[in-house]
C-alpha cells in the first residue's frame, strides 16, 4: 500500500473556531440559559483537551486509505468529526450532571465511537461501552482509551456485563426493531418490559437509566417514540417530549405497568425503498 502523504496535525481540531459561536447557537436553537449553555461548552472543552490531534489525523488518513473495505464509508466518516460529536454529547453530560457528580460507574449502550464515554471519563467516571463490532468504532475507541464489549443488542438477550452500574445510558440507538427480511417491526410492550427490567437489574440503587430516543415513524404515520415517551412517563420516568429524553431515577428494580400495551408496529418504508 502506498504511503499516505504526511499531514500536519490539526490545531486541536480547530476547536476554538467551532466552539466560539457555540453558546450563542445553543441558546438560539434550544432556548437554554447562558449559564447552562456555558456548562455544555466547558464540558466539551474539558474533554477536547485530552484529544490527541496528531493521532486523530493518522486515523483520518487510515480511514481515507481503506475506504473501500470500511463498511458504509460515508456513514462511518461522520464519527471522525470529533469536535462536533464531543460538542453534541456534552449536552448529555450536563443533562445528567456528570460534570459535577462524584464518580459514577456507567454502562453506555450503543456506544459507537465512544464520544460520550470519552467525555465522562475525562471527569473521572468509569465507563463500559457496548456495541456491535465495527472497524472504525474500534479505531476511535482505541484513540480515546474507551473500553468496549462487542455485543449486538436484541430483545430477550442478556447483556454480557459484570457488576452493577450507577447509570445506564442509551443515546439515539436503533436497536428496538426486529425482523431481517420483509418489514421490520418495532419491539412490542413485552419486549420493552423485559428489556427495561433487565437494565434495572444491572443498577446499583439508587441508580438511573437515561434514554435519548430517535423519532421512529410507523406505517400509520404515527411515531413509536411518542408511545414510548407516554409509556415511560406513566411508569414514573422524567420525560422531555421535545428532546425525546427519558430519565428513570430508581431506588428499586423497575416493573413496567402492563396496563398500557404497545402492539408491534410496522416501520414506515423509506422513500428510497
Amino acid at each position: 500500500m502506498a504511503t499516505a502523504p504526511k499531514m500536519a496535525p490539526a490545531p486541536r481540531m480547530a476547536l476554538d473556531g467551532i466552539f466560539e459561536d457555540f453558546v450563542g447557537r445553543v441558546d438560539a436553537l434550544l432556548a437554554l440559559s447562558p449559564a447552562y449553555s456555558r456548562r455544555i461548552l466547558d464540558a466539551a472543552r474539558h474533554a477536547a483537551k485530552s484529544v490527541d490531534a496528531e493521532r486523530l489525523e493518522v486515523l483520518r488518513s487510515y480511514v481515507a486509505e481503506n475506504r473501500e473495505r470500511i463498511e458504509s464509508f460515508e456513514g462511518q466518516w461522520r464519527y471522525l468529526d470529533v469536535a462536533g460529536l464531543i460538542k453534541d454529547k456534552a449536552r448529555h453530560i450536563v443533562e445528567l450532571n456528570l460534570d459535577r457528580h462524584p464518580q459514577q460507574r456507567i454502562l453506555d449502550l450503543g456506544t459507537g465511537g465512544g464520544h460520550f464515554p470519552f467525555i465522562a471519563q475525562s471527569y473521572g467516571h468509569e465507563v463500559v461501552g457496548i456495541d456491535k463490532s465495527s472497524d472504525i468504532y474500534q479505531q476511535i475507541l482505541t484513540m480515546y482509551g474507551v473500553p468496549r464489549i462487542e455485543h449486538e443488542i436484541k430483545a430477550y438477550q442478556e447483556l454480557p456485563v459484570e457488576g452493577k452500574f450507577d447509570l445506564i445510558t442509551a443515546l439515539r440507538m436503533m436497536y428496538n426493531f426486529t425482523g431481517v427480511k420483509g418489514p421490520n417491526l418495532y419491539w412490542d410492550f413485552n419486549s420493552w418490559k423485559w428489556w427495561m427490567e433487565h437494565l434495572s437489574s444491572k443498577l446499583r440503587f439508587p441508580g438511573r437509566i437515561f434514554l435519548a430516543l430517535n423519532k421512529q415513524p410507523m406505517a400509520d404515520g404515527e411515531f413509536q417514540s411518542d408511545y414510548l415517551l407516554d409509556l415511560f412517563e406513566r411508569n414514573g420516568a422524567e420525560v422531555d417530549y421535545v428532546k425525546l429524553n427519558v430519565l428513570f431515577r430508581l431506588d428499586r428494580p423497575l416493573e413496567l405497568d402492563a396496563s398500557k400495551s404497545l402492539a408491534p408496529q410496522t416501520r414506515r418504508p423509506s422513500r428510497a425503498a
